[in-house]
């Protein structure tokens, strides 16, 4: 009724120009239309791009896995404590067979076998149920993969035969042939995440093989001349031989360690992950490894990740505890909220009776509600958790909805009048004074240079964020505008992976801009970190706008840096003290590692700061 009465009605309102939009929300309430209508569903969604398409199907197949909406806080494992029918695996099949994207098939097959190695699965299909479904992962994977267009190596077939061969309990003969594929991949880093991904499915009859596997990866990852591969290859590694090898789990950990102080001076993602993995390994232990960082800030940082760390332990251990709330700073509600709200998720903690958790309401309450939204998130979820399946559902869990509904509608009706507001100031944009926007023409280059000096001068404050896709080397003269205009202030360039320069063999991306610095400026470069972005396949940035934003203010440029002023007409137009505070706090949650998907791709982030 719900989707037949709200849903529906609501899409078919989106006006047929503004597909994007009609694609992004067709994406996220996918799940909820193939419940009541699969066939129609997969009409609409034949209607979108590849990757929309690829989107919507794998949220759909996490919901029909595990219930999860796309909405729901993803945990570091897999939910393997719900119960999976064989009716529900042949539909998921049916539409993984749609999918057009290599590594969601793999993780599929994955998530797909490790339900069925759970406790609550190891009966729950017969031996032919299980041969079925492993046959009909084979097939995807012979057929489907590699899929023409992306990168054309076997790598992820490879791993999802592996999930399958697992699913069905292949023979030895079986995996040594799988084995020697993945020896032969060309590519490194390709190989050795094989390799380990192979080690990781093997049978328990085929432990001396599973240790070799895991060495040869491990050794094969010295080899990546990429330092964020190699850094990523050795922390997902340690991740995954948290249950399985915890000497080895130590060593890759260490040998993380030991890259990231030579090549990384700011701290990031990559930071963020090895701290994550050691804290859980042992506290003393990731301790020990931060006090083997070189760099200062990068230490003081890791630090305090570390003691956040044990800020959720403590929280965790002393949940309904008055005293945990207190615990837990203002800056920080947000991410413990978070963690707390993924721990639920994955079965890392239990829940807990909502009165005993009152006073975290209390706290967020006072705290804007991008900092206290995932306390609630946690809260709500805590509750359905425990009271779905009992007869207490009524009583706790129907007035929660009925205040989420009305806040819902409270919510929609303020974001009415602000929509209304927003097409009155862009009725009147024409009318605006300059000081508010600007048409840029092609040869005035110089004159936008002075509208972006002047405004600086006027809004700068310790800080400068530019968010452009396209900002390369050639860019770098805009440091130098800013200067000019603010001279003390800190620097923070987003852009895109996919839109930096190719590298010479054995070269890094920091080399090739203080080069390029070197090569035209007699200055060292005020404080400047660059913060490359981008979807582990594609490298796409998940920002696609240009804007430059100090602590009180933004600008939004109608082009890149490098064609402003030079290509067509473009507008350089004034932010909203509204608007500015939520674009930095879209740029913050890529920044500080709170959000790690776009469209439903994994991101990468790097840093470095640009040090002569």
């Amino acid at each position: 009724m719900f989707v037949r009465n709200y849903l529906r009605p609501l899409l078919d309102q989106i006006p047929a120009e503004d597909a994007d939009y009609r694609a992004r929300v067709l994406v996220a309430i996918a799940p909820a239309l193939y419940k009541v209508h699969p066939a129609s569903c997969l009409e609409m969604l034949d209607t979108l791009s590849r990757d929309y398409c690829d989107m919507a199907i794998r949220d759909t197949i996490r919901f029909n896995l595990h219930g999860r909406v796309p909405s729901d806080p993803k945990g570091t494992s897999v939910d393997t404590q719900n119960t999976v029918s064989y009716d529900v695996l042949v539909d998921v099949i049916n539409l993984l067979e749609r999918v057009g994207t290599d590594w969601m098939v793999g993780v599929v097959a994955e998530e797909i076998a490790d339900l069925l190695d759970s406790a609550g699965n190891k009966n729950s299909l017969n031996n032919p149920q299980r041969e079925v479904i492993a046959r009909r992962i084979e097939e995807i994977a012979e057929t489907n993969l590699p899929v023409k267009g992306q990168i054309e190596h076997p790598g992820w077939q490879i791993i999802t035969l592996a999930q399958a061969y697992r699913i069905r309990r292949a023979k030895n003969e079986e995996w040594e042939s799988l084995i020697e594929r993945a020896n032969a991949l060309t590519n490194v880093a390709d190989q050795a995440f094989v390799l380990h991904n192979i080690g990781l499915c093997l049978p328990n009859s085929m432990r001396a093989e599973r240790a070799t596997l895991f060495q040869r990866a491990q050794e094969t990852v010295a080899e990546i001349p990429s330092i964020t591969d190699k850094i990523d290859r050795y922390v997902g590694f340690a991740e995954d031989m948290e249950d399985v090898d915890i000497a080895r789990c130590r060593t890759l950990l260490t040998k993380a360690c030991e890259v990231l102080p030579k090549h990384l001076d700011k701290f990031s993602e990559e930071y963020h992950h090895l701290v994550d993995v050691a804290f859980r390994v042992d506290d003393a232990f990731a301790s020990a490894l931060i006090d083997r960082l070189d760099d200062d800030e990068a230490k003081k940082a890791a630090q305090a990740q570390l003691q956040l760390l044990k800020v959720r332990r403590e929280v965790f251990d002393q949940v309904t505890s008055s005293k945990a709330v207190q615990k837990i700073g203002p800056k920080d509600m947000s991410k413990v909220g978070w963690m707390l709200a993924r721990a639920l998720g994955s079965g890392r903690i239990s829940t807990v009776h909502p009165s005993d958790i009152r006073d975290y309401l209390d706290a967020a309450a006072a705290q804007p509600l991008r900092r206290a939204y995932s306390t609630m998130v946690w809260y709500i979820e805590n509750a359905v958790n425990r009271f779905s399946l009992t007869e207490h559902a009524t009583v706790f869990l129907r007035p929660m909805f009925d205040a989420s509904v009305v806040g819902a509608q409270l919510a929609g009706q303020v974001a009415g009048k602000a929509l209304t507001r927003l097409k009155g100031i862009k009725d009147r944009a024409a009318e605006l004074s300059l000081g508010h926007a600007r048409i840029i023409t092609p040869g005035s280059r110089e004159e936008a240079v002075g509208i972006i000096s002047g405004w600086l001068e006027k809004n700068g404050g310790d800080f400068v964020k530019i968010v452009d896709e396209y900002f390369g080397p050639s860019e770098l003269e805009w440091l130098q505008i800013i200067r000019s205009a603010i001279p003390k202030t800190s620097i923070t360039i987003m852009t895109a992976r996919q839109n930096q320069p190719r590298l010479n063999p054995g070269e890094e991306l920091e080399q090739r801009y203080i080069a390029e610095w070197k090569k035209r400026f007699d200055q060292k470069p005020q404080k400047t970190m660059m913060a490359i972005i981008g979807g582990e396949r594609t490298g796409k940035c998940p920002i696609h706008d240009r804007w430059i934003l100090t602590s009180s203010a933004g600008l939004r440029l109608g082009t890149s840096f490098n064609s402003l002023g030079t290509g067509k007409d473009s507008e350089i137009s004034e932010f909203s003290p509204e608007e500015s505070e939520d674009r930095l706090a879209q740029v913050d949650q890529y920044l500080n590692g709170d959000k790690l998907e776009f469209k439903g791709e994994l991101l990468r982030l790097s840093t470095f700061r640009l040090i002569i």
